[in-house]
């Protein structure tokens, strides 16, 4: 890997200066940023706050998983399936669209 950056440095000397400052900046900043990131992770209180969100994370998936699972109802084979919420307010339906939906 060294031969690799000797070979990016040898790059950088054919650009013009502002250019060499602007890349040399990026490269620090990307390495502070990464060397920050690793230290805030590496703290027991974010570990124990990613650990938490983690659950709570998995919890709600599992709950709305559920809950997806049983939006639809299974019917005669004759029949598609339909949604459970147009079950729950068929009654609140204008009556032509009921009739409709019954002879069909």
């Amino acid at each position: 890997m060294g031969n690799l950056v000797e070979k990016a440095f040898e790059a950088l000397k054919t650009l013009p200066e502002v250019d060499r400052e602007r890349i040399a900046w990026e490269i620090i900043q990307r390495v502070e940023d990464k060397t920050e990131w690793d230290r805030i992770i590496a703290l027991p209180d974010s570990q124990n706050w990613l650990a938490e969100s983690a659950k709570k994370a998995l919890k709600a998936y599992a709950k709305n998983r559920k809950k997806l699972s049983m939006t639809l109802i299974a019917i005669d084979q004759d029949q598609p399936p339909r949604e459970e919420a147009y079950w729950h307010h068929f009654d609140d339906l204008p009556a032509e669209v009921r009739e409709l939906a019954e002879e069909n």
